[in-house]
């Protein structure tokens, strides 16, 4: 919360505001406000989310939605004064200042003056940017609706999204060791990093993937993408050289063995196994006899929807929210298809 001596000052320069977008019944600036969560006395819920009255606004939301705020400033065409702070290496710094209808007021820091939050906006320039952030920014330059870009966002898994952004994280802090610009780093710069890397003994695979990770951030002009220049190809080529990938040769296994292991103690009898044992035999069958890949495996759910227990079968069903490594049509349909455990007749 900016401190209620400054924020007078702000409304005496800038007129004074009709609602306070992101606040609480607590900490609240105007007799109109909207709050995070449903609140005594708060006009709406969720200020990204909902409709903004006409009129001047205000807002000092949270650094990380400072862009979602921008975005939603331009589709509401709303007049807000905003709390911000001054960083011109965020990727969203140009947008707000050829937002800007007046010229930006320096808050003076006097002691106590704000919360915590704003102390933490003062404090380092080049704290990390949030990649998917910085995405949608460039997205949004192109003049790509909010739902194009978040249809755009979604071509990617969740796994690859979390490397790219634990890549662009490193990549950050990396910059922020060397004096070197995350957004607008040179080619000398970009293979350094790709150097340290290789030196700490990452392999050219990862080393491919760092560079379409940073492409998905930064670009350079007449290149479709980083990995396209011919100085990382070549760097890129010559790390596979230096380090050939490993040929892992597995010993061969004998199933009859195993089989006839888990027919006897720890593994029986099943009235006296352990629980870890008896789950260890169940994953071991359920994998050997379905041929399923460890992603489908892991998408196997005890809902009792998806987990059906009949006098002689328990059928097994994927979750259906869950996407195949390979996205197709064919792969789509076999991940479909039932895992069916029957249960053995005993002899009289």
């Amino acid at each position: 919360k900016l401190h209620p001596t400054l924020f007078a000052e702000a409304t005496d320069r800038f007129r004074t505001p009709l609602v306070d977008l992101f606040a609480s019944p607590q900490n609240t600036q105007l007799p109109r406000f909207f709050t995070r969560y449903p609140a005594p006395g708060a006009e709406s819920v969720n200020a990204l989310r909902c409709r903004w009255p006409k009129g001047l606004l205000y807002a000092f939301p949270p650094l990380p939605l400072i862009p979602k705020v921008i975005q939603k400033i331009l589709e509401e065409r709303a007049e807000v004064l905003l709390v911000a702070p001054f960083w011109p290496r965020r990727p969203w710094f140009a947008d707000l200042k050829s937002l800007s209808s007046e010229q930006p007021w320096k808050i003076p820091p006097p002691q106590n003056s704000t919360q915590p939050r704003t102390r933490l906006a003062s404090r380092a320039p080049m704290a990390a940017a949030s990649r998917l952030e910085v995405e949608r920014q460039h997205l949004a330059r192109d003049n790509l609706s909010t739902r194009v870009i978040n249809t755009i966002q979604a071509a990617r898994r969740p796994s690859t999204c979390r490397i790219y952004n634990a890549t662009w994280q490193a990549f950050q802090k990396w910059c922020a060791r060397s004096g070197a610009d995350p957004f607008s780093p040179s080619l000398a710069q970009l293979l350094e990093f790709l150097q340290d890397g290789l030196d700490r003994g990452l392999s050219p695979n990862t080393l491919k993937r760092q560079i379409a990770a940073i492409a998905s951030v930064v670009s350079w002009e007449g290149l479709s993408s980083l990995s396209h220049h011919p100085r990382i190809q070549s760097f890129l080529r010559g790390a596979t050289n230096l380090s050939p990938p490993v040929v892992y040769r597995y010993p061969t296994w004998n199933l009859n063995k195993v089989l006839t292991a888990i027919l006897g103690p720890p593994f029986e009898p099943l009235r006296e196994t352990s629980l870890q044992f008896l789950t260890y035999k169940v994953v071991f069958l359920v994998a050997i006899t379905s041929a399923r890949r460890i992603s489908e495996l892991a998408a196997l759910s005890t809902r009792k929807d998806l987990c059906i227990f009949h006098s002689d079968r328990v059928v097994l069903r994927l979750d259906p929210t869950f996407t195949p490594k390979v996205n197709s049509a064919f792969h789509r349909a076999l991940s479909c298809q039932q895992i069916r455990a029957i249960r053995p007749h005993r002899q009289p």
